[in-house]
């Protein structure tokens, strides 16, 4: 792009824009997908009570800006009522539309607790929420059995239960998490489009 002009559509409040990140500078750190070369990194800048400044947005190359989607509607939700976090997570289903949406289950169906893993007779259990696969690997498990403690996705197991930003405990969560909820979420979202789910 010539003269910046990608800038001109730099996204209004309320949009997030989906930008990729080829630099020394790492904001959000590489996603955990394979769709990007190696040194490139993808990162999400929601819009909300701030404008990117001009020094920020010198740094940005064209992206795409979306509207609002559920996951920015929950953080939303549980940033102005952040007492709500733990009952979100304890009870995903039952808080749809309140924030429950970011701790659904690494499942076909989000709000299923007990959704098996996908099938292999090696594997028994059923499947976790993202904290859950996290503090898992924390106890020792390796996503291959254990109740709430498996991905049904199995090569996502790994790279959530290493993933240092999601807390280990549930009561540990904070709104500084939930972007970090809402990314694994919408990465989860594919899998069940790819998969026919969604």
């Amino acid at each position: 792009m010539e003269g910046g002009s990608c800038h001109e559509h730099l996204p209004e409040k309320g949009e997030r824009l989906i930008q990729t990140w080829v630099g020394e500078r790492e904001l959000l750190g590489p996603r955990p997908t394979d769709k990007h070369k190696q040194g490139e990194n993808t990162m999400t800048i929601n819009i909300e009570n701030e404008e990117i400044t001009k020094n920020e947005s010198e740094t940005l190359e064209c992206g795409i800006i979306l509207p609002k989607d559920k996951y920015d509607h929950a953080i939303d939700y549980l940033t102005a009522n952040p007492e709500d976090i733990y009952e979100a997570w304890g009870s995903p289903g039952a808080w749809e539309g309140k924030g429950g949406e970011l701790f659904g289950f690494v499942a076909p169906d989000w709000t299923d607790s007990n959704a098996a893993a996908d099938g292999c007779s090696t594997r028994v259990g059923t499947c976790g929420c993202l904290q859950q696969i996290r503090e898992a690997k924390e106890e020792g498990y390796d996503g291959s059995k254990g109740d709430a403690k498996m991905a049904y996705w199995n090569r996502l197991w790994d790279l959530i239960a290493s993933d240092r930003r999601i807390p280990v405990s549930g009561e540990d969560i904070t709104v500084e998490d939930l972007p970090v909820f809402a990314e694994w979420q919408r990465e989860i979202d594919q899998k069940r489009k790819q998969d026919g789910f969604l």
